[in-house]
């Protein structure tokens, strides 16, 4: 049988956030990722939200909207529903409200409550496909199959979301010749639409692997399916059709295999380890599924046996190696070993350049807890021959230079980093230790906040936070040992 391969105030409200926090000294103060040991900023540093509902006036109908696209496009998909609930209750004729209500309930991954917001923005509006389409979805997500097979044969329409997913419900079914005339349907240069394109393709393309193969096994088409589904984010449809192939055939290597990765893409890493398990006690050789057991591992915090695993399956030959040694070098890191993360990045570095965001890790490594400035310069100066014109580079160079005490140096590098990108917090961060080492305060100040500004989320942002706030305690403490003098 034929295996495979899945392949962040305006300056007031700032200093005021930043002044009245508990002051806390940074340990890390030339880390431009953030460690492991990095001081968090204080609550009061972080952006300033304002939730509160006006208790005089009640919302109107658009206010409402308003605020819950904002929350919506910001992820807070609780507060959204909250202000999407309340717009369908100022406006319960309207599809609108009950559609963004079954939006942020489905990302939120709230189904039942979806289906039933959903439910009411068809009823209010019958020709809305796009809620159509969502309310399908949303049978899907609850494992009603049929009914979602039913739901969309009757939308009426023939636009391609409405065609893929009549497609892929035939694949489920095992109805191929039909699900292929769909699929066919979608790659004609009559559709606009490149994403369902693309998706169809996909499933073609294992159909034909399938055809190629000669496997009468009607459980390794299904299984190709399962892999589809997979790869165009179906993990529902793959999970479900791999527990059947499984029930018929409990020995299927990569139907475990892949019902692993459906939960890793889930972050259902416990579940993904018994799948994985499964298959590497069937075939212990094969590489991606100790790379997969690796990840699990990785995924559950148990970082030695993620090494292991990731070793072992750069020991069977597991392609591309640019995809392993990253989270090899991650793992090691989390475990302290920090010498052999360094390896790790530096044999990747010298396989494949292709990702200046490789060099960032080395030129940590060799700054903090290595404590080599050499070394890190040198990584640092071979991202910069690499990628030339890029700020990042430049920022790197500079980051190093402050290591070595190089400061004219560094300030060189580092202006030139925020001409290229204005916006690179970590390079006003880096910035901010030079003005500080020329007992620029003020400036340092101002460049601790911009970087804070910048990435008010991040551990550079973090590390501007908690730097900033360090230089205003000793402005405090200098203030209190030499108080003005009374006229």
């Amino acid at each position: 049988m034929k295996g495979f391969i899945i392949t962040l105030l305006s300056s007031t409200l700032i200093l005021i956030g930043l002044m009245s926090a508990t002051i806390m000294r940074s340990t890390t103060s030339t880390n431009v990722l953030g460690s492991s040991s990095t001081t968090q900023p204080f609550a009061s540093a972080l952006p300033l939200t304002n939730t509160e509902d006006s208790t005089s006036t009640q919302p109107s109908y658009l206010e409402a909207i308003k605020k819950g696209d904002i929350f919506f496009k910001e992820n807070h998909f609780t507060l959204a529903t909250n202000e999407y609930q309340k717009a369908s209750m100022l406006e319960p004729n309207l599809a609108e409200p009950f559609f963004k209500l079954g939006k942020a309930y489905f990302a939120d991954e709230h189904y039942q409550e979806a289906l039933q917001s959903l439910t009411s923005a068809t009823k209010n509006n019958p020709t809305d496909i796009e809620a159509q389409v969502l309310l399908g979805r949303t049978l899907l997500k609850l494992g009603q199959i049929e009914t979602a097979f039913k739901y969309f044969e009757q939308i009426n329409s023939t636009t391609p979301i409405v065609i893929y997913y009549r497609a892929i419900i035939n694949v489920y079914q095992s109805n191929y010749e039909q699900a292929r005339a769909y699929f066919e349907s979608l790659t004609t240069t009559a559709n606009q639409d490149a994403e369902t394109t693309r998706k169809a393709q996909i499933y073609l393309n294992s159909m034909a692997e399938y055809a190629s193969a000669q496997d009468p096994n009607p459980n390794y088409i299904r299984t190709l399916m399962a892999r589809s589904f997979e790869e165009t984010a179906e993990h529902d449809l793959a999970k479900s059709l791999l527990y059947d192939v499984l029930k018929e055939e409990p020995d299927y290597r990569d139907a475990w295999k892949l019902l692993g990765y459906a939960y890793l893409q889930e972050k259902s890493y416990t579940e993904a380890q018994e799948a994985l398990f499964k298959a590497v006690t069937l075939d212990p050789t094969k590489a991606e599924t100790r790379y997969l057991l690796g990840l699990s591992y990785f995924g559950l915090q148990d970082f030695k046996s993620a090494a292991q695993q990731f070793e072992l399956a750069l020991q069977s030959g597991f392609q591309p190696v640019t995809e392993i040694y990253p989270k090899l070098g991650e793992a090691d890191i989390a475990l302290g070993e920090y010498l052999k993360a360094a390896e790790v990045y530096e044999k990747l570095l010298l396989i494949d350049q292709s990702d200046l965001n490789w060099f960032v890790k080395p030129v940590w490594l060799y700054i903090e807890p290595l404590s080599n400035p050499k070394k890190a310069l040198e990584w640092s100066q071979k991202a910069l021959s690499y990628y030339p014109n890029a700020a990042l580079s430049y920022n790197l160079v500079g980051w190093a230079q402050i290591d070595n005490e190089q400061w004219d140096e560094a300030e060189k590098n580092l202006n030139y980093a925020i001409i290229l990108d204005p916006n690179l917090a970590a390079a006003y961060l880096n910035y901010a230790f030079v003005f500080e080492h020329k007992n620029d305060k003020e400036q340092a100040k101002e460049y601790f906040k911009r970087a804070y500004t910048l990435d008010p989320n991040g551990s550079i942002g973090n590390l501007g936070a908690s730097n900033y706030n360090r230089l205003v305690q000793e402005d405090t403490e200098i203030f209190k040992e030499n108080p003005p003098s009374n006229s």
